[in-house]
């Protein structure tokens, strides 16, 4: 399936790790997959280049077959009672 949307969530800066994390939701069709993701920045950096960063990651995570770091959601349809 195609990517159709990434989101960051709780994007924060981790002092121990020297860089920063964050859950990015990647959204193909009516599922959405969670990623936690983490990459190495200075507090200073740009957050073009971190969210450019912690996007390319968790893209990588997502092409791989290796699901154990992933969350899974369903999106529910919504069908209003006119259409019943």
């Amino acid at each position: 399936m195609k990517v159709e949307k990434i989101a960051f969530e709780d994007v924060r800066y981790n002092p121990e790790l020297e860089g920063f994390e964050a859950s990015v939701k990647v959204r193909e069709g009516f599922l959405s997959f969670i990623y936690p993701v983490t990459v190495r920045a200075p507090l200073n950096a740009e957050f073009e280049t971190i969210t450019r960063s912690l996007k390319v990651k968790a893209l990588s995570l997502h092409k791989t077959e290796n699901v154990a770091l992933r969350s899974l959601r369903q999106q529910v349809q919504q069908i209003s009672a006119l259409a019943a």
